[in-house]
């Protein structure tokens, strides 16, 4: 907007000196002034048609703790652009609303209704409803991106965002403004794109280590590992010829019959999940960077298990239905969608000793380990650490978990 004062100021300036000296050159220079800017215009109106946006969102956070929203803007006109300019917005949405078709008179989005059984407190419930309003009116934030592209060139607009709370996210790019190579007017080109994505808590680098009895310890499982031999003959690991000292129920006999000779059926050892993962909390009255802290090292510990080839569940009480509820991690993408199902539920505390064995009766496991609400880490009842919002990083680095 400046550029452009100045220039019609400079304009008027040298038509009035072309008027007063009745000089040619100031008033060939008044003219150009004067058919510039409509060529200018012309030139952005075509250049906004030809602009193609995507909006990317990266739900993991990036090395250097921070969360990146990214536009790229492709620029397939001719026309060099001196300057785009886009505002982006990221906003927390409420994990209880669900998508449904619209109909008249009724909006895109709901939020079913929370059912209170008897048992609960309503005070309680109206306490809670306050913190997730107040919560949800700070959780936007917006920031501007810039830059430049030449004719046919793409051009990133990145912009980053700290510490986002885990949970559904939107951005969304209204609108961009694209600049005349001269930098004097601009043109307005409406986007409206968002994109949707869970953002992941944060993930530490920790010393998680799984130990032969955790490894070798016989469950029950639907998966098999595929290198260790075991005795479930439901599931066969290799075929291989006779040697001596080898039993004779492991004889495939009718393939020893067909080949002329013995052939033996090395067994698959099934993998079960022998550690469990307590979530003793009930997140919704813990401030928000215990909260934050709480997810991180769920995040941390849960991914540390999967690196150690260690399937492992992770349990939680529902508050709602007043039961205990599991999720079994034994690749990325069930924890992937184990964040997405826990924000839906409203957790409480419970005795995991003694529920989990009337929950799931008849299943044990190796190792179990209890992280509370008051961040203290528990492994089969020792105590391994009292989390600190402030150096957390540190203290997951020096934390030596052998399970």
């Amino acid at each position: 907007m400046r550029k452009a004062l100045f220039y019609m100021l400079a304009a008027a300036g040298a038509g009035y000196v072309a008027v007063i000296y009745n000089s040619r050159g100031f008033l060939a220079l008044f003219g150009a002034a004067v058919l510039l800017p409509p060529f200018l215009l012309s030139m952005l109106w075509y250049s906004r048609r030809r602009l193609e946006c995507v909006l990317l969102f990266s739900p993991c956070q990036e090395g250097d703790g921070r969360y990146q929203v990214s536009l790229l803007v492709t620029n397939h006109s001719p026309f060099y652009l001196a300057k785009i300019r886009a505002r982006i917005v990221l906003s927390y949405l409420d994990p209880e609303e669900k998508y449904v078709p619209e109909k008249k008179g009724m909006s895109a989005f709901f939020r079913p209704k929370r059912r209170i059984s008897e048992r609960q407190d309503i005070g309680s419930m109206t306490e809670y409803s306050g913190q997730r309003r107040r919560r949800r009116r700070k959780r936007t934030l917006s920031f501007k991106a810039a830059g430049k592209a030449g004719a046919g060139e793409t051009v990133r607009l990145t912009g980053t965002a700290e510490r986002l709370e885990f949970g559904p996210w939107q951005a969304e790019c209204p609108a961009l403004f694209c600049y005349d190579c001269l930098g004097l007017f601009s043109w307005k080109k409406k986007v409206g794109q968002k994109k949707k994505v869970m953002v992941f808590p944060a993930c530490y680098e920790t010393n998680i280590k799984a130990g032969i009895r955790t490894r070798l310890f016989l469950a029950d499982g639907e998966v098999y590992h595929p290198q260790t031999k075991g005795d479930d003959p439901s599931e066969v690991l290799n075929l291989r010829d006779y040697q001596k000292g080898d039993r004779l129920n492991r004889i495939h006999w009718k393939l020893s019959a067909r080949n002329d000779t013995l052939i033996v059926s090395e067994m698959s050892l099934p993998i079960g999940c022998n550690v469990v993962l307590f979530l003793d909390a009930c997140t919704d009255v813990m401030d928000k960077e215990r909260r934050r802290v709480y997810w991180e090292i769920v995040n941390t510990i849960s991914q540390g298990l999967l690196q150690q080839e260690c399937f492992h569940y992770l349990a939680w009480y529902d508050a709602a239905e007043q039961r205990l509820k599991r999720k079994a991690v034994r690749e990325f993408e069930d924890l992937t969608d184990f964040w997405g199902e826990i924000i839906k539920y409203r957790m409480g505390r419970q005795d995991f000793s003694k529920e989990y064995g009337q929950e799931f009766r008849g299943e044990s496991y190796v190792t179990g380990i209890v992280w509370n609400q008051e961040l203290e880490l528990y492994c089969n009842g020792k105590f391994l650490m009292k989390a600190e919002p402030a150096g957390v990083k540190e203290q997951m680095l020096e934390l030596e978990l052998i399970v």
